[in-house]
């Protein structure tokens, strides 16, 4: 069972020692078992039903189209590129609300220091899960969900706007709801990208720049800050003493 400590917001905080651990390794080799059992799972059905042949089969092509048909050279910069500027852009604002709000910067910026990672060993998990994180999250909510979506209502933005709110939700347990919204407007470019270059790629490496980004590229910025906000985040989540 997954332990976590009280956050100074009220809900659960995820510790960096069980993030960044054999454990999340385990969990997500388990995540690609059950997602290629259901890929094989589709050709089984699609193979031995004749009812569901056609429509499955339309399904799993689309998805082929968009791992099998893109310059990949080309859908990589773009998304490197696009994640860069993603990450400039929120830093960017969030420096400005840190100032409206008139508080240290890093406070906002780095609002999440909680969840990173803090020896080299946790920083080597986590660039293996953050690559991996894009690379899954991609195929899993731009491919099994955006295109299933697409395939049943034929609404491009009807699709977008579903998959992005999924892919946010799914995050807000951990990141907060300042976050989701961020994550939300993230998952639009995601899928935008998709369509634009017609393959996952772009968005599987614009996503593993954002993941990298915020979890080791940004926070190296502020490594003598740290220390300071873990302090105070120890103090505002004790109990009061009386």
């Amino acid at each position: 069972m997954t332990k976590s400590e009280p956050h100074s917001n009220g809900r659960p905080q995820v510790t960096p020692d069980l993030l960044w651990s054999k454990f999340s390794i385990i969990q997500h080799i388990i995540f690609w078992i059950i997602a290629i059992a259901l890929w094989w799972g589709l050709h089984w059905i699609a193979s031995n039903y004749e009812p569901a042949t056609v429509p499955i089969w339309q399904y799993v092509s689309r998805i082929k189209f968009y791992l099998f048909t893109a310059d990949f050279n080309h859908a990589a910069i773009l998304g490197i590129l696009t994640g860069a500027v993603l990450l400039f852009l929120i830093t960017g604002i969030d420096f400005i609300v840190a100032k409206l709000k008139n508080q240290p910067p890093t406070q906002q910026i780095l609002r999440n220091h909680y969840l990173l990672p803090r020896n080299s060993k946790q920083r080597f998990i986590a660039v293996l899960l953050g690559v991996n994180a894009g690379i899954f999250e991609e195929l899993f909510f731009r491919g099994g969900v955006f295109v299933f979506l697409l395939f049943l209502t034929n609404s491009a933005v009807f699709s977008i706007l579903v998959t992005s709110a999924l892919f946010a939700l799914l995050h807000t347990s951990i990141q907060g709801w300042y976050s989701t919204l961020w994550i939300f407007l993230v998952g639009i470019t995601l899928n935008v990208l998709l369509i634009v270059t017609g393959s996952f790629y772009a968005s599987m490496f614009c996503h593993i720049t954002i993941n990298l980004g915020n979890l080791l590229v940004i926070p190296s910025f502020f490594e003598d800050e740290l220390p300071q906000l873990r302090k105070q985040e120890i103090i505002s989540s004790s109990p009061s003493l009386n």
